[in-house]
């Protein structure tokens, strides 16, 4: 009784809150699972945006449970040089890139590190005063924030913990 009824989808290439075009106007069936929409588009988008028209009778809900959304990777933004000062849940992270390469220090228990980077993946080793290990961060696309987890060394089959 209130599940979303008629749908627009719309994509825009310019930016979160201009320039949409409408590329699918659909309707759902009420109470049925895993529907599913072809959409053939003639241009590129980086956004997408999804407006609920009305729902299936009720006044004051309307519920949605899953949408998802499959295209084509048209480019490969480069992750630009992530060298540079962030603060971490462990306090400040110094970061150096060199190419692929990554060395750096923060400031928790003298901590160092050393790895390398990969697109938006940084995967180093660790070491403070006490314990060693490695770890794994990812980065946004503009390279201005991560998060990742470590894990203490021979012990990497553990939850990890979480570093951002």
């Amino acid at each position: 009784m209130y599940g979303a009824k008629d749908i627009i989808v719309e994509l825009s290439d310019d930016g979160p809150t201009e320039g949409f075009t409408k590329i699918a106007s659909v309707s759902l069936v009420d109470k049925e699972d895993k529907q599913s929409f072809p959409v053939k588009v003639d241009k590129s988008g980086k956004w997408l945006r999804l407006t609920i028209q009305n729902n299936h009778g009720s006044s004051e809900y309307t519920e949605l449970m899953d949408f998802r959304a499959f295209g084509k990777q048209l480019t490969k933004t480069p992750l630009p040089d992530v060298s540079g000062t962030y603060k971490t849940n462990y306090n400040d992270f110094h970061l150096r890139q060199q190419g692929t390469s990554v060395t750096g220090c923060y400031e928790f228990k003298q901590g160092l590190l050393s790895g390398g980077i990969e697109g938006r993946i940084m995967k180093f080793t660790w070491r403070e005063t006490d314990n060693k290990g490695p770890a794994i961060m990812i980065f946004t696309s503009d390279g201005e924030k991560f998060f990742g987890l470590w894990w203490h060394e021979g012990k990497e089959n553990s939850q990890g913990g979480i570093w951002n």
